[in-house]
């Protein structure tokens, strides 16, 4: 996928590719491109696109309130003001391994497949934040 032009937008507009299948984000300027595989078996929707006047990422998009950690093989999502929206685990080579919606002040979700790096993405209607963790 190649942006041919990213124009005829408000000045301050970011214009990102999402990626289900992998969870990842691509800001998108004049020239970018982004290569994917595909297998005929994957979801038809694959991409999503943001408009935002905000960066998108790594804290960078804040929830209020919310706050993501692990400890041991446990992640928790710390949500004092019960935000809805919903929760998505990846591993590092971006395959989901487990999916759940907010609900509760504290949520506490198990990690069985092993120790190493995961990445929690919160999605709500109005924002996203991603968050690294490690588990144990």
């Amino acid at each position: 996928i190649t942006s041919e032009t990213v124009s005829n937008f408000v000045g301050g507009m970011n214009i990102y590719l999402e990626d289900i299948k992998t969870g990842g984000f691509k800001q998108l300027y004049k020239g970018t491109q982004h290569s994917f595989s595909y297998d005929p078996l994957d979801e038809e929707h694959r991409f999503n696109l943001h408009f935002t006047t905000e960066h998108l990422g790594t804290g960078e998009t804040a929830i209020s309130g919310l706050d993501i950690y692990s400890f041991g093989q446990i992640v928790y999502v710390k949500n004092p003001e019960l935000i809805q929206g919903d929760i998505a685990i990846y591993d590092v080579i971006g395959q989901i391994i487990t999916t759940t919606k907010t609900g509760s002040t504290l949520t506490e979700i198990p990690i069985t497949k092993g120790s190493g790096y995961y990445f929690v993405k919160v999605q709500t209607d109005t924002a996203i934040i991603t968050e690294k963790v490690f588990i144990r």
